[in-house]
């Protein structure tokens, strides 16, 4: 497998398609890397003793204040993963966020795959928080799919 570090407009427009298809009122959000959630679950309650302080500490938001910081993140997680694949060493990113092309959802999920293929090779990116970035960011532009709506959320029959 081969990896690149993706071009600075890739991440612009991942940014971009975040806040376009999460619209005004709301903002992406997925969970920071951290202990696993308690699963010490009592019979009837829906989470364990701690779910809930964890995912509230584990929370990150996309919003317009820390895009230029979690785009830098996205490209660290990307030259993490090729400086592993090539056994090279890269600084610390520098990074900008600008306004990116305006993608369909369908070119959100392509892109998403182009980025994930260049940013999987190192042991950590399971567990980053890059990858929880890309899945909040998969789930929204799927349900922004035509006709996702309308579809059956239960098959019976």
């Amino acid at each position: 497998m081969s990896a690149f570090v993706v071009d600075k407009r890739h991440i612009d427009a991942l940014l971009t398609a975040a806040l376009e298809l999460s619209g005004p009122e709301a903002r992406m959000r997925y969970l920071a890397p951290g202990e696993p959630e308690d699963t010490d679950y009592e019979r009837g309650e829906p989470w364990g003793r701690t779910a809930v302080a964890n995912a509230r500490a584990r929370v990150r938001y996309l919003t317009h204040e820390n895009l230029t910081q979690v785009g830098r993140m996205l490209l660290f997680e990307n030259m993490r993963s090729v400086g592993h694949r090539y056994d090279e060493s890269f600084g610390l990113p520098e990074y900008e966020y600008e306004c990116g092309k305006i993608l369909t959802p369908v070119q959100v999920l392509k892109a998403l795959r182009c980025f994930e293929y260049q940013s999987c090779e190192h042991p950590g990116w399971h567990g980053s928080e890059g990858k929880a970035f890309c899945d909040a960011l998969r789930d929204v532009a799927i349900r922004e799919l035509p006709g996702y709506d309308e579809a059956e959320w239960e098959v019976t029959g």
